[in-house]
């Protein structure tokens, strides 16, 4: 049996226990059990460290955490535990006992690991137990009939606070996007709670992988609408995710340290006081994944996808299990493992239906197309991009349309159709240049010039590298890659540029357009 831990005296010391009697079975408990006095008292000096009372709330979790949480946080307003109660187990504390639900597996735990330390308190619960035992049980009918009563009751409870925080949600909406924070954070304000923390969470998922900012701002609202929230496990779940989405919104933008630094704390708090929901737990996985991929630790990240996938299934969420297949997918093709890419691609499709997830379908079909050009399967790519031509209809935006001409340009290259691969390469990158879309302008444009020296047109790179530079010079992107650009082009006008330092230069940028502090290193 575990001793005194943080998580369970927070949920022993929750206001909305039996306050008076726990409180004296946990010093009891601190007086026979060394171990667990030391516990308590650390757990003491923590909060005393802090500021914060002994009485516990979602801010504890917080603190223990790491998670900055000063001034945001309300403390029940009760006092601290007392110094000395001479308190064993009795009979009636260990009917209430029995009887609270909130607490979880905590209590039971304690009394047994109680009794470890104390004759008097293990004479007392052998004797309630007998009792209890002995004592005829409740016919089934009435206790179905209160279950159901119960499960009735939670379900109004729910779909009244579901649509309170529909309507919540639809004010705070309503605000200017730069004072929404400031109006979640006034506890007034009426702005709080985990359904409607849940709802800008999926807020949060919608933005992406489109609008980074928007993503961080809804997650950023999510997390201070759970400050003021009466402390929970689901509290704490949707806590830890709000933070994990805040993470990988920053992720999206290409800073990866400030990325991980941020999620850390997820996981922890998940461990600290998190209902255990595998759900959530996979969602984490998922986002850890896509982090470690960015940051090229490729086996860490297969690993995080692949919990993340198992997990879904088990929990029957095809499409979560689907999506993240697809994302898994990059990694092997990352590494070149582009038969594994195929097949990850593959698994996800048979997971789909076209009319349950469209979105979902087209960008594994994409993907998969993808893959089997990097392997050299183009025929069959060509195929598998006519047969997606109707959901790239009616789901493609203008830039993933541009993407699939993109594509067909490396299917037409890779079938020798050189003349055909040139105007649709031509095509794209004049498409992302018009929407200022500077890496993938920059990648198609290598494309080009790869085709170009394929064909001896050496002197036709030359305005391609000029243009590459302004580009990058209009958008303002950053130093490290403006700085390789820059090579490129001296080596172009030096007439020292080759294939090798084309597809060199194509995959730095794809590598620095996640992270933008990686420098460039010629090894041609």
């Amino acid at each position: 049996m575990r001793h005194l831990t943080p998580q369970q005296l927070d949920d022993l010391l929750d206001p909305r226990t039996i306050k008076g009697q726990v409180k004296g079975l946990l010093v009891h408990l601190r007086e026979v059990c060394p171990q667990c006095a030391h516990g308590y008292r650390a757990w003491a000096a923590h909060r005393e460290a802090l500021g914060l009372s002994l009485e516990p709330g979602l801010g504890v979790l917080l603190a223990l955490s790491g998670v900055p949480a000063a001034g945001a946080l309300e403390e029940p307003d009760s006092g601290s535990v007392p110094s000395r109660v001479d308190d064993h187990l009795t009979p009636e504390l260990l009917d209430r006992l029995a009887g609270v639900q909130s607490t979880g597996t905590t209590l039971p735990r304690l009394v047994t690991h109680l009794m470890k330390h104390c004759a008097t308190c293990e004479m007392v619960y052998d004797a309630w137990n007998d009792k209890r035992i002995a004592e005829p049980a409740a016919s089934y009918r009435e206790a179905v009939e209160r279950a159901v009563a119960a499960a009735d009751a939670m379900t109004d409870r729910v779909k009244a606070q579901e649509a309170a925080a529909a309507d919540r949600l639809r004010v705070l909406l309503a605000l200017p996007p730069r004072r929404r924070l400031a109006a979640v954070r006034d506890v007034r304000s009426g702005f709080a709670g985990p359904a409607l923390a849940d709802l800008l969470i999926a807020k949060s998922r919608e933005c992406l992988p489109g609008q980074p900012q928007e993503s961080f701002d809804f997650a950023c609202l999510a997390a201070a609408a759970l400050r003021h929230a009466e402390p929970s496990s689901h509290a704490v779940d949707l806590y830890a995710l709000a933070n994990a989405r805040i993470a990988n919104a920053i992720r999206v933008q290409g800073r990866l340290p400030e990325a991980a630094e941020i999620f850390s704390p997820s996981r922890y708090l998940l461990d600290l006081g998190g209902s255990g929901d595998p759900l959530l737990a996979a969602e984490l996985d998922e986002l850890e994944g896509s982090l470690f991929r960015d940051q090229r630790r490729f086996e860490e990240a297969e690993e995080r996808f692949r919990c993340a996938e198992r997990a879904y299934q088990k929990e029957q969420s095809r499409e979560a299990a689907a999506r993240v297949l697809v994302t898994l997918e990059s990694v092997y093709r990352e590494l070149g493992e582009f038969d594994r890419a195929i097949r990850s691609c593959t698994s996800a499709l048979h997971l789909l239906e076209d009319e349950e997830a469209p979105h979902l379908a087209f960008y594994a079909r994409h993907n998969l197309a993808h893959a089997l050009c990097a392997g050299g399967r183009y025929s069959e790519a060509q195929d598998l991009l006519a047969e997606n031509r109707d959901l790239a209809q009616r789901y493609g935006d203008a830039l993933t349309q541009l993407r699939i001409t993109w594509a067909e340009g490396k299917v037409a290259r890779g079938l020798g159709d050189l003349e055909t691969a040139e105007a649709l390469f031509s095509t794209a990158q004049q498409g992302f240049r018009r929407r200022e879309v500077p890496y993938d302008t920059a990648l198609v444009t290598l494309e080009l010039a790869d085709l170009y020296l394929q064909q001896g047109r050496t002197r036709e790179v030359r305005p391609l590298a000029a243009e590459l530079v302004q580009v990058f010079e209009e958008q303002q992107v950053n130093r490290e890659a403006m700085a390789a650009l820059l090579l490129f082009r001296d080596a172009v006008e030096l007439e020292r540029v080759s294939t090798v330092l084309v597809r060199q230069m194509a995959t730095y940028l794809r590598r620095v357009q996640r992270d933008p502090s990686y420098a460039f290193q010629d090894a041609s």
